[in-house]
């Protein structure tokens, strides 16, 4: 799932979201915060 990299998101809130989802995968709240930053 590496198609997000193509510049949707900035690369450090791209850098910032895929940490914490390795950190912790369960965590869907991060999924909603990359979903408000895609949709402004």
């Amino acid at each position: 799932m590496n198609d997000r990299r193509s510049g949707i998101l900035p690369s450090n809130d791209q850098f910032l979201i895929d940490k914490v989802r390795t950190i912790n995968p369960r965590l869907e709240r991060v999924e909603n915060f990359a979903e408000r930053i895609k949709s402004p």
